[in-house]
């Protein structure tokens, strides 16, 4: 049994650090750091050192203290979280977005949280970076003084935009879904325009 056990501490402790993610075990009731991952390192700028014995208060981590109560009103609701979204400041003070799960669990009679944060922050910057790319063409299309239209393999219009459209009687979007002959009413003057 006890071979079983070490077995078992080994085998989290090599999970604990491979990890890329920041993983973290903290007191439930005041956020003190017991042990911190490499990737804890890696993500945060705070050595192990540093943070044991710490809270991420004390650390300055949290952007947005309340987050840190609004995790824990998680934990004692539902006995965990996934997917929080929380801003985070490195050591070197560069904001960073995490995407958080965190579950309770016991050490030493101590009810602790285990923490897995990913470091996201590529991502959504590429998510904004997209949209805001996707607003200008939407600004483009909307502006641009022809009709411009795609249609689907099954020759539905699946974009209508454009000032142009103005002059044929219809509004941006409005022929969105349906096919050419089904705008026919007998106007072969517009049919052929589009």
């Amino acid at each position: 049994a006890e071979a079983a056990i070490r077995y078992n501490e080994d085998k989290f402790t090599r999970a604990f650090q491979a990890s890329p993610d920041a993983i973290n075990i903290t007191r439930l009731d005041d956020g003190t750091y017991f042990d911190v991952s490499e990737g804890f390192e890696k993500i945060s700028g705070w050595t192990r050192e540093e943070a044991i014995g710490r809270t991420a208060l004390e650390l300055n981590i949290w952007v947005e203290p309340q987050d840190r109560e609004r995790a824990v009103e998680l934990i004692r609701g539902q006995g965990g979280y996934t997917g929080l979204e929380i801003a985070f400041r490195r050591k070197d003070g560069r904001i960073i977005t995490g995407l958080m799960s965190g579950k309770v669990m016991e050490v030493a009679g101590v009810t602790c949280l285990l923490s897995v944060t990913r470091d996201i922050t590529d991502r959504k910057h590429a998510e904004s970076t997209l949209k805001e790319a996707e607003q200008r063409l939407r600004t483009v299309l909307a502006n641009s003084e022809a009709v411009i239209y795609q249609l689907d393999p099954e020759g539905r219009f699946t974009l209508s935009e454009g000032l142009g459209l103005s002059h044929l009687g219809l509004a941006p979007g409005q022929v969105v879904g349906m096919s050419a002959l089904e705008l026919y009413r007998g106007d072969e003057k517009t049919v052929d325009q589009i």
